[in-house]
């Protein structure tokens, strides 16, 4: 068994903060996983042990750890130390860990680097000729940073003014309004200014996806392959893990790659998401270590701190961000995908299903252990939940509560 341990706590004072949500993991280029969670002690300390077979890439010898902290309600991100992981963590590893007291007490502290100033952002709603306002407008703003992202919400009526203020800085917008189509695009905020931002709205014209066509795009024939519901009982907890004895044969499928737009279409967020071509988690790594990355012929099975962080920030922003932002770079990740992988294949534990039950009291549990999770119809009873430990993909036909 391996320990990671700590101690959360006040950074103007020392004092230890309990109650607070720790989560551990192994740092991966293209997956993480989480290795073990713990809450703090009255004293602020946590213990976390696990075992080697949590690392999913099996030829890792040591993982490459870093820590998230949460407050007590398991939602707000107090600390994140991913962009410095420790890389090739010993099996006893410690860590002090001061959050500062603004961080704390305050939930809608700007820990981002975005402001201090505020800008005006008045929007200007253009509709087709004839076409009714809608009702309700909603508004998101989404700041873009490596991590710790924050995302601005906001709400409008019909006949209210549109103008909201935001910190200074670069966003990504979506505009949300029931039976329009979602309108998606950048803005820049400058402090103590007013930027005008118009917005399109157009009536909703989407192609609902069946299942069987999503099972398609995961390269799953429909007619051949036979799926079953999943009931998870009242008052138990269900783990998706493909690392477990208890297996679901028919749901369990495990997706092999080799590209890294194939890793995009599978887990990560479509470039339609953010309608313009700049990267949502902010700035490019240094063009000196990128050049370097690129060089014919490079050994890319072995690669220094700096340049593993780089390739890591290149697969974040292709996989989950704006891949047009850095498509010059996909040859550079198709190496990456066939130098740190086995028989240049990367193995993805899916879980697909029909309906999904979740009774009772009962939690369904995913993300550590499975990266995809499909299915088409998820019915949750109002007490019951479904808990993603890490990062997970999750697709559903429709969903239904019932009591």
């Amino acid at each position: 068994m391996l320990k990671f341990s700590g101690r959360v706590f006040e950074s103007e004072t020392g004092t230890g903060l309990p109650g607070l949500h720790v989560k551990a993991v192994d740092k991966d280029l293209f997956f993480d996983d989480v290795l073990g969670t713990a809450v703090t002690d009255t004293n602020g300390r946590f213990e976390i042990t696990y075992d080697a077979k949590d690392f999913r890439e099996l030829f890792e010898k040591s993982p490459d750890l870093y820590v998230v902290v949460r407050d007590r309600t398991d939602r707000r991100i107090l600390f994140s130390n991913e962009r410095n992981a420790k890389w090739k963590a010993g099996a006893d590893e410690y860590m002090d860990i001061p959050i500062p007291r603004k961080v704390l007490g305050d939930p809608s502290a700007n820990i981002s680097p975005y402001g201090p100033d505020r800008g005006k952002v008045s929007v200007r709603l253009a509709l087709p000729a004839g076409q009714k306002p809608p009702e309700l407008l909603r508004l998101y703003f989404r700041e873009h940073l490596p991590q710790l992202q924050k995302q601005h919400a906001f709400s409008r009526s019909l006949g209210e003014p549109l103008d909201v203020e935001l910190p200074s800085g670069e966003y990504s917008f979506q505009a949300f309004a029931p039976e329009f189509e979602t309108a998606r695009g950048l803005v820049n905020v400058t402090g103590r200014k007013n930027v005008d931002l118009d917005v399109r709205l157009e009536p909703r014209k989407s192609k609902v996806v069946t299942f069987d066509e999503l099972l398609a795009s995961y390269g799953i024939d429909p007619k051949q392959t036979k799926l079953s519901p999943l009931d998870v009982e009242a008052n138990t907890v269900k783990v998706l893990d493909y690392r477990s004895a208890e297996r679901d044969a028919n749901a369990l499928k495990m997706l092999e790659t080799k590209s890294i737009a194939q890793l995009k279409a599978w887990t990560g967020t479509s470039d339609q998401s953010f309608g313009h071509d700049r990267p949502v988690f902010g700035r490019l790594p240094n063009p000196k270590i990128l050049t370097a990355l690129s060089t014919p012929d490079r050994d890319l099975k072995q690669l220094s701190p700096e340049e593993r962080e780089a390739a890591e920030a290149l697969a974040q922003e292709y996989i989950h961000g704006n891949s047009q932002s850095i498509a010059k770079y996909e040859k550079v990740l198709n190496s990456l995908v066939a130098a740190n992988k086995l028989e240049a294949t990367i193995r993805i534990p899916s879980y697909f299903y029909t309906v999904v039950t979740v009774g009772a009291g009962a939690t369904l549990q995913i993300g550590n252990g499975s990266t995809v999770f499909a299915c088409s119809k998820l019915r949750v009873h109002r007490t019951g939940k479904v808990r993603a430990v890490g990062s997970v993909t999750v697709k559903v036909g429709t969903y239904e509560e019932f009591s």
